[in-house]
């Protein structure tokens, strides 16, 4: 498109161009096709040695409101600098040469400057983008460490994921971040999401570090322009595709990690020059630093992490002398670990060289479990494997089983401690499962407790026969004292059996705990395998969603995991067996939309859900009360009207299960033959007895018509197989 106006531009989108030639017609093609005309394209060539120049003198012969400066390599931050002297428009927007953004973005943007008054900012979420989300063996988890409960949440679509850095209660509002709402500064930067005004960027000398070769730029832009504004606009829309999958990207080389410093260096330093309320914000500049610092230990290699150690906690520990931390915005994981990098830098140092060697994570949740975790974690650091990781996570425990776990944390730097609030065994699993550096994984509940080679049998299992999946053999241990060797009913015989040979009967006979099994981590990322939290059986929901997709699994004819089972174990004192049932049904249904459905896995192995189904089914109807029934007649209900096209494929044998799902109402003709005797010798209950009655005729009529409706969809099923 050619602006034939004359008219100076509304913005200036500034293109930072180095050897992206891959990508470089996506995003401009994306800029020349926005909605809004009046704008100028400033392509900012760094050097490039591929066709990069070519490809941009090329766009530019088609649309004059492509500005091309090429120039020598001098480095990113250098080259945005120009780009902003250079720039003519009322705005700048930024986008990365490998990104690519939706064609009404920067009239969007605009259209709200001029409805809220021209503020110094505009600020959108934006999406990361994979060129194939399905095979990223890491789905992106920046949310971990965000600061809003109702922001920073992900929204997974095509090849994009949705990143709500902008919480809720700031959509659409004007604010002045220094003064208030100082969340936005923890937000991830995401410098390109936005427009600036031009003016505010200049007078207030607001540049990018532009030391040569440096990366992370943008940190200190996104630090800079937030501090100095005064009114910034905030919406929920999202526009940019910021590309994950670019291996030449600063972002994916760990050696530019380093560069972290200069930028928190480059803030420190503008703070003070600007006289900004120093002791506030260098609190929240220090809170950021330890972010990054952070980040930046976990990405660096192991030779440089123990380089950047020193220099960190050298920092930390004079702005902890300054009083210079927020301690209230930092949780307690994080104090944890940012005292230990202060006060015993070369104990931290023994951490990351553990994690970084380690092959295996066990995962321990933890939960007032005092009288039994010290043997756990015994049997754990014990194990002949020495090189594992060992996650405790604290899931909020009231009792003395933190002080246990710190003993053993002190003297062994394979340990770490992860607190959490109570989100109950599911959540502490995840969080751990997601904190851990290796390979492989296992799981350890607190109560019980390893056999000495365990970790070593398992790990050579999965690792030398290259299967998804290892299972071993359980010893029950009763809190009284007394063992009992389970009977499993394992193939042990088979020992390796591949994707052909798990069959349903193997599905019923492997035992569902996560705790005598070993997984890979990337299988697990790979199909967002996870427990589900607030309810019983979330073993079995990530135990069977895992042996559904495997491809193989081997078995290890050896009792290596003890299972304490006590008396006051949630399992056994918390819940009726209707409880039990509904979770369990709940679990089939979520197998089948998760993964049977989703990865048509519609074979053999689908009776065998079918038949645990109906049994559940029958098992909730046994010790459910008559109120409750709705509950079960609706997940039945679910069931036939959702895979309908399913029942219609399935043999003749499948009708008489799927018939037992239906409500009979001789349950209800029982209850009130049993109610009308109560009336008869105990006349004086009378107004009791009407009010049951009552609601028996009401949990009657409903059935009738579920009944009659679960009948013709049965019909209809079985006029469709005889057609």
């Amino acid at each position: 498109m050619v602006n034939m106006s004359g008219m100076l531009p509304e913005i200036s989108i500034l293109v930072p161009i180095y050897n992206v030639e891959e990508y470089l017609n996506e995003c401009l093609t994306s800029l020349t096709n926005q909605t809004m005309n009046n704008i100028e394209i400033i392509c900012l060539n760094d050097g490039s040695t591929d066709n990069s120049l070519s490809i941009v003198k090329q766009f530019a012969k088609k649309d004059n409101r492509i500005v091309v400066v090429d120039k020598k390599n001098s480095g990113y931050g250098d080259t945005m600098n120009l780009g902003i002297k250079k720039a003519r428009g009322e705005y700048i927007g930024i986008v990365e040469s490998d990104d690519f953004v939706d064609l009404e973005m920067f009239q969007s943007l605009y259209d709200i400057a001029l409805k809220k008054d021209k503020p110094d900012i505009v600020k959108s979420n934006f999406y990361y983008y994979f060129t194939d989300l399905t095979e990223q063996s890491n789905l992106w988890d920046a949310s971990i460490g965000g600061v809003w409960s109702d922001g920073l949440s992900q929204t997974i679509h095509d090849h994009n994921i949705k990143e709500n850095v902008i919480p809720k209660y700031m959509h659409d509002k004007v604010v002045c971040p220094r003064r208030n709402y100082n969340e936005i500064f923890y937000a991830l930067p995401s410098i390109w999401s936005a427009i600036y005004r031009t003016d505010f960027l200049r007078d207030n000398a607001i540049q990018f570090l532009s030391t040569p070769g440096a990366s992370y730029q943008d940190v200190g832009f996104a630090f800079k322009t937030v501090l100095m504004a005064d009114r910034v606009a905030f919406t929920s829309q999202a526009y940019l595709h910021y590309r994950q999958d670019n291996e030449e990207s600063s972002v994916n080389n760990p050696d530019k990690a380093m560069y972290i410093i200069d930028e928190q260096h480059s803030i420190s330093q503008y703070i003070i020059d600007h006289n900004m309320d120093s002791s506030k914000m260098r609190k929240i500049a220090n809170l950021i630093k330890f972010n990054k610092y952070k980040w930046s230990l976990r990405r660096l290699p192991l030779k440089l992490a123990l380089q950047f150690l020193p220099i960190m906690s050298k920092e930390f520990k004079k702005d902890r002398a300054e009083k210079n931390i927020n301690w209230y915005l930092i949780n307690e994981t994080d104090t944890r670990v940012l005292n230990e990098i202060i006060d015993n830098p070369k104990m931290y140092a023994k951490r990351l060289t553990a994690q970084t060697k380690a092959k295996l994570s066990v995962v321990v949740p933890i939960y007032n479990v005092e009288d039994y975790v010290g043997k756990c974690l015994q049997s754990i650091v014990n194990q002949t494997m020495s090189d594992i990781e060992i996650i405790c996570v604290d899931d909020g425990c009231q009792d003395r089983s933190v002080e246990y776990i710190e003993k053993y944390w002190k003297s062994d730097p394979r340990i770490t401690i992860i607190h959490e609030s109570n989100r109950g065994l599911a959540g502490a699993r995840n969080y751990g499962m997601h904190s851990s550096h290796a390979k492989y994984v296992m799981f350890c509940d607190s109560d019980d407790y390893y056999e000495p080679k365990i970790c070593q049998k398992m790990y050579e299992a999965i690792n030398q026969n290259n299967t998804d999946l290892a299972i071993c053999g359980i010893k029950m241990s009763y809190s009284s004292g007394y063992d009992k060797y389970r009977n499993d009913r394992l193939y042990y015989d088979l020992k390796f059996i591949g994707k052909h040979d798990i069959t349903k009967d193997v599905l019923e006979m492997t035992d569902v705990s996560a705790c005598n099994k070993i997984f890979r981590q990337s299988f697990i990322k790979k199909y967002d395998l996870h427990f589900p939290e607030g309810l019983l059986y979330e073993d079995y929901y990530f135990t069977k969603s895992y042996m559904l997709l495997a491809k193989s699994i081997y078995f290890v004819d050896e009792k290596l995991y003890n299972y304490v089972r006590r008396s006051n174990s949630i399992m056994v004192s918390t819940f009726s067996g209707y409880n039990r049932a509904l979770d369990h049904m709940r679990v089939y249904l979520w197998l089948f939309d998760d993964y049977i459905i989703k990865y048509n896995l519609i074979d053999g192995k689908v009776d065998y859900f079918i038949n645990e189904f109906c049994a559940m089914f029958s098992l909730s109807k046994k010790y459910g009360r008559s109120q409750d029934y709705n509950d079960l007649y609706f997940m039945v209900r679910h069931f036939l009207d959702k895979y309908k096209w399913y029942l219609d494929k399935q043999d003749d044998s499948i009708y008489p299960r799927i018939k037992q799902l239906i409500p009979s109402r001789s349950l209800v003709i029982k209850i009130k033959d049993r109610l009308k005797s109560i009336y008869k010798k105990h006349s004086p209950n009378y107004r009791r007895y009407n009010t049951l009655n009552n609601r028996i005729s009401e949990i009657d009529i409903k059935l009738s018509k579920s009944t009659s409706n679960f009948s013709q969809q049965l019909s209809q099923i079985k006029n469709k197989k005889e057609k």
